[in-house]
């Protein structure tokens, strides 16, 4: 298996809980691998895409969003949704930075990461029940979310340990720029409000990502996770607007 499969294998295997094929970790880069990350995306919401098609023809449009957002959360095996947690615990504890660190290492799930954990999973199903006809939000929003990652790489690190730190040092500006094409090419066929949920993920992903930088000092691998559930937040949010 070349460079890229190993690169694409681990990708997926970073991103999702989709079971993977073996292969060899000696050769894969996950700085690398991100170059893969919209595929990873594309994926991601064509299978979203799909249920949706099924589902919303069985289903009222609440129960669809209800069972999309369950689907969605398990195809990730809930680890942005941790990462999100994580950071809501950490960030709005009314502690030293020092601290707050250690609370986002914590396993235990806090009152403020499970507020933060239940409205963007209200609102997520809630933008996704509101999403027809523009359903191909389900295919933007993944990809979206995963190219706001490299972004997030390029931001001052919090910490020098962990998979998220090591990731964030070898992410070069072009592997961003390619995995750029897919969201942008998507975003152009489906109109200048896809677009402009684009632009909003982005808005997104700097303000999580001053956020960090004001409450712990730098990036995490769990603003990973932040990043990338209100990045989809965002464009399904933009796109359901009336406007």
């Amino acid at each position: 298996m070349g460079y890229a499969g190993v690169d694409f294998w681990l990708a997926l295997s970073f991103l999702t809980a989709v079971p993977t094929p073996s292969f060899d970790y000696e050769k894969a880069n996950l700085g690398r691998s991100g170059v893969w990350f919209t595929v990873v995306g594309l994926l991601l919401g064509g299978i979203l895409l799909g249920a949706e098609f099924v589902l919303g023809s069985i289903f009222p449009s609440w129960a669809t969003a209800v069972i999309i957002v369950f689907v969605w959360a398990l195809l990730t095996g809930g680890l942005h949704l941790d990462g999100l947690a994580d950071c809501f615990d950490g960030f709005l504890a009314p502690v030293p930075k020092e601290r707050r660190l250690e609370i986002m290492k914590d396993p235990r799930l806090g009152t403020f990461g499970a507020i933060g954990l239940l409205m963007t999973l209200l609102l997520k199903v809630a933008l996704v029940a509101d999403l027809r006809p523009s359903a191909f939000g389900l295919l933007l929003a993944p990809v979206v979310a995963r190219w706001m990652i490299l972004f997030v790489t390029r931001w001052p690190l919090a910490t020098e340990r962990g998979m998220g730190s090591a990731f964030a040092k070898d992410v070069s500006k072009s592997t961003i720029v390619v995995a750029g094409l897919i969201p942008l090419l998507l975003g152009a066929w489906l109109g200048w409000q896809a677009l402009l949920a684009i632009l909003g993920a982005i808005l997104i992903m700097m303000a999580c990502s001053f956020w960090a930088t004001r409450a712990i000092g730098g990036v995490t691998g769990d603003l990973f996770g932040l990043v990338v559930e209100w990045s989809e937040t965002a464009v399904l949010l933009v796109l359901v607007m009336r406007i």
